[in-house]
């Protein structure tokens, strides 16, 4: 940049937007007076730039730190275990309302109708028959997916 006024030739482009608003925070909370010393070009360019009265009329007076924000770290208190309750206090007795339906077992017996439709020559007919006749819908969703299988695949 040395020589240059601007990013890309004599004159303000949208590079030098672009390039130099994510900068303005920077030179105003962390890079300060020692820092910018260490890159003379772009200091002038960056001073340049929130000098022109466009910049100035959406971004107000920038002013550059002269030192370094330091970070805010706070400290962690040390938590005490929780003490353990008496079992007596955490058990509640259950309500019919708080009852999950997942507890109980569903009626449609999974593993015999697995079984029979492996077993099954005729899967589609005989063996889905048999799933849509055991199939309950409040214990089950069911999904179809269809898969496109490329040439060579699988």
């Amino acid at each position: 940049m040395q020589g240059k006024e601007w990013l890309v030739g004599g004159h303000l482009t949208v590079a030098d937007v672009v390039c130099a608003m994510p900068l303005v925070v920077l030179f105003q909370t962390c890079l300060d007076a020692g820092y910018r010393k260490a890159m003379p070009n772009v200091t002038a360019w960056m001073t340049r730039f929130v000098a022109l009265p466009e910049v100035v009329s959406r971004l107000g007076h920038i002013k550059f730190c002269a030192k370094a924000l330091k970070p805010v770290l706070e400290e962690k208190k040390k938590e005490e275990a929780p003490k353990p309750q008496p079992v007596a206090a955490v058990k509640k007795e259950k309500t019919e309302d708080d009852k999950d339906p997942r507890d109980e077992p569903s009626k449609f017996d999974l593993y015999n109708f697995k079984t029979l439709f492996v077993n099954s020559p005729d899967r589609r007919g005989e063996g889905m028959k048999a799933f849509f006749e055991q199939y309950v819908k409040e214990d089950y969703c069911v999904y179809f997916v269809h898969y496109e299988k490329y040439e060579g695949e699988g």
